[in-house]
């Protein structure tokens, strides 16, 4: 079976738990590609470490990543905006 885009979100994690192992294995940290600043989002109050992840194969297409400022939870949401490669015909 051929490979197929890949993007998969990780929520509440520390980098070394979650984030490192899927690099391994060839997929890219949203944030990496196309964030910019630290990407703090956790606590509301005083925004000091990563704990939302998206994470994408080589071939998505990251256009960009964005920290969402609100206080509707303990930290702020991401939202990352990503193009799909076309399907082969």
């Amino acid at each position: 079976m051929p490979d197929r885009p890949r993007a998969r979100g990780i929520c509440r994690a520390a980098a070394e738990d979650a984030v490192r192992p899927l690099g391994w294995r060839g997929l890219l940290d949203a944030w990496d590609v196309a964030g910019a600043g630290d990407g703090f989002i956790y606590s509301v109050s005083r925004p000091y470490q990563r704990i939302d992840y998206v994470m994408t194969s080589r071939d998505v297409k990251t256009t960009s990543v964005a920290v969402i400022g609100t206080e509707a939870s303990d930290h702020f949401p991401i939202v990352a905006d990503l193009e799909l490669p076309h399907p082969s015909p």
